[in-house]
């Protein structure tokens, strides 16, 4: 049973195979409402699936932001994210079809901020150089939305404690943001 705590992340219990004995964990933060277990390739393995929350925000407001799914699943006592696994490509596939309207759209708002989803979501299923070609003929090359990046801590006014890196390009930012959470590998690694 997946239940929402008062402190903004997500109460998960389960229990043993009896259903005698209970336990609970935390997941999250989540976006928005519950994000109750399912099966969603109906073989028998509960899982937690969600939006990538890191994409919201990143490259457009939160309304124009696309992400691909992230998908949680219980190892023992901790939440593992198994989104990259290669068994879950049919749900990503499902998210590129419901994407695929978007292109056919004259001049579509905030492109970087669905764009940056896109990519993320053809890289899940081994389609990154295709995702990433089309991106290139679509982004909008005149928003700066996502081209400072704090590489550390904010202050509580907002201000960036560490590092701060400015891109010169979305597709350069892109790449960056794609490295850091792991849906691409640095050129040359395997």
């Amino acid at each position: 049973r997946f239940l929402p705590s008062l402190a903004g992340r997500d109460l998960v219990l389960t229990s043993d195979r009896s259903g005698q004995s209970w336990r609970e964990g935390t997941l999250g933060p989540f976006d928005g409402g519950d994000s109750p277990a399912e099966d969603p390739l109906r073989n028998g393995r509960f899982l937690i699936v969600d939006v990538d929350n890191r994409f919201l925000y990143r490259f457009a407001c939160y309304a124009c932001s696309t992400a691909p799914a992230r998908i949680w699943q219980l190892q023992g006592n901790a939440f593992v994210d198994v989104s990259h696994r290669p068994e879950f490509k049919p749900l990503h596939r499902r998210n590129l079809q419901r994407m695929a309207e978007w292109f056919q759209q004259k001049n579509p708002e905030s492109a970087n901020g669905f764009l940056a989803g896109y990519v993320a979501n053809k890289a899940l299923v081994g389609e990154l150089y295709d995702g990433w070609d089309r991106m290139t003929q679509r982004y909008d090359a005149s928003s700066d939305w996502g081209l400072k990046e704090c590489k550390g801590e904010l202050d509580d006014n907002g201000k960036c404690l560490g590092r701060e890196v400015v891109y010169s390009s979305f597709p350069e930012a892109l790449r960056a943001f794609l490295i850091d959470t792991g849906y691409i590998k640095p050129t040359g690694e395997q």
